[in-house]
C-alpha cells in the first residue's frame, strides 16, 4: 500500500471515532446535567 492509500483508509476512521466519541461524551455530560437537575 502507498501512503496516499494509507491516509484516504484512516481518515474517515479518525472522523468516525472522532464523532462516536463526541457522541459518547455529549450522552454522559447530558446525563450528568440532568442529575444536577434534579438534586
Amino acid at each position: 500500500m502507498s501512503e496516499v492509500q494509507v491516509v484516504v483508509v484512516h481518515v474517515p476512521l479518525l472522523l468516525i471515532a472522532t464523532v462516536v466519541l463526541g457522541s459518547v461524551i455529549g450522552a454522559g455530560v447530558a446525563l450528568l446535567a440532568v442529575r444536577a437537575v434534579r438534586r
